[in-house]
C-alpha cells in the first residue's frame, strides 16, 4: 500500500489503494496496448488512420477517474461514483464540484493565488517564468533547485524538481489555496534567511 506523506494526502491514497484492490487489471475486459510516447502515438494514428491507444469513451472515462482522484486530494474527502450516470452515488460527494460555474470560480481563485505567489517570489529575488497555468516555474540565485526542494520537503512542503541540465535550477510549484501558498512563501523566506540568501 502507498504511504501518506502528509495528512492531507490520506483520502487520495485511500481512494487509490481501494481502487487497486478492487480492480483486476489482469482479467480486465478492456485492455489498451502499451504506449511509451503518447504524443508520438497520437501523431502516428493521425497519419495512418489506425485506432489509437484508447477510443473516446475509454479516454473520457480515464480522464474522469483522474479528475476524481484530484477531487479526493483537493477536498480531502472520499466518495462513491456511479460510472453509468456519471455522478456521485450514495449521498457522497458534492454536486457543486461538477458544475461549470463552480470550476470557473475556482480557476479565478487559482489565477489570483498564482499571480500573488509569483509576485511574492519575485520580491524575494526569484526568477519566475510567466505562467497562465496552475503552477509556477521559478529559480533563485542563492539556492539551487534540488536543495530548495529537499529543504522544503523536510518541512512538510512538496514542490517538484527535475534533475535535467536546462532546468535543474528551477522548481515547479503547484498553486494551492491562499493559505497553502502563504505557508510556502513564509517557509522559503525562512530558508533564505537561514542561508543569508534573501534579496
Amino acid at each position: 500500500d502507498a504511504k501518506p506523506s502528509a495528512a492531507c494526502d490520506k483520502s487520495l491514497l485511500d481512494a487509490v489503494n481501494k481502487s487497486i484492490k478492487a480492480t483486476d487489471l489482469k482479467h480486465a475486459k478492456v485492455k489498451l496496448y502499451k504506449s511509451l510516447n503518447h504524443p508520438a502515438d497520437f501523431v502516428a494514428r493521425f497519419l495512418d488512420r489506425q485506432p489509437a491507444c484508447s477510443n473516446a469513451q475509454v479516454g473520457g472515462r480515464s480522464a474522469i477517474l483522474c479528475h476524481l482522484c484530484n477531487m479526493s486530494y483537493v477536498y480531502d474527502s472520499s466518495f462513491d461514483w456511479d460510472p453509468v450516470a456519471n455522478t456521485f452515488a450514495h449521498g457522497t460527494g458534492d454536486e457543486n464540484w461538477l458544475a461549470r460555474a463552480y470550476y470557473r470560480d475556482n480557476c479565478k481563485t487559482v489565477a489570483e493565488n498564482r499571480d500573488a505567489t509569483a509576485a511574492e517570489l519575485e520580491s524575494l529575488g526569484f526568477t519566475v517564468i510567466p505562467s497562465k497555468a496552475n503552477f509556477l516555474f521559478a529559480k533563485h540565485p542563492a539556492i539551487d533547485g534540488k536543495q530548495l526542494y529537499l529543504t522544503l520537503k523536510e518541512r512538510g512542503i512538496l514542490i517538484r524538481h527535475f534533475d535535467k541540465p536546462r532546468i535543474r535550477d528551477y522548481n515547479r510549484i503547484t498553486v494551492g489555496t491562499k493559505e497553502q501558498m502563504e505557508t510556502l512563501v513564509a517557509s522559503i523566506k525562512q530558508i533564505l534567511n537561514e542561508q543569508g540568501g534573501q534579496q
